[in-house]
């Protein structure tokens, strides 16, 4: 997969069609990378615009929501279960994005 990121008022985010070919574990992971990008950069990948209240917000429910949503990912990439994501842009920003979350806000547990 290729990301093309351009640092402007916006920020671009461009993927090329995945090959095919892919194994079923693949494609999940594909379509855990996707779920974790289109949540923090908004549903057009071609064009983000800032999310302040889901980037800064921190409310109780934005929080709530992501550790719905993603704490069992992070919980993965601490286990080293996404290690392979380190290796392609997409899957690297994701984990990035994975550890920008406040999954653990107000808890005791740290990563």
């Amino acid at each position: 997969m290729f990301l093309k990121v351009e640092a402007h008022e916006n920020v671009s985010l461009s993927f090329e069609r995945e090959p095919q070919g892919k194994n079923q574990q693949e494609m999940a992971a594909l379509s855990r990378v996707n779920t974790i990008l289109s949540y923090w950069f908004g549903p057009s990948l071609t064009e983000i615009k800032p999310n302040f209240e889901l980037w800064y917000g921190g409310t109780r429910e934005i929080d709530g929501d992501i550790r719905t949503r993603f704490a069992s990912d992070v919980e993965a990439a601490i286990a080293g279960t996404y290690a392979e994501w380190t290796q392609e842009r997409s899957p690297c920003l994701a984990l990035i994005v994975l550890f920008a979350l406040n999954i653990f806000r107000d808890s005791a547990q740290i990563l």
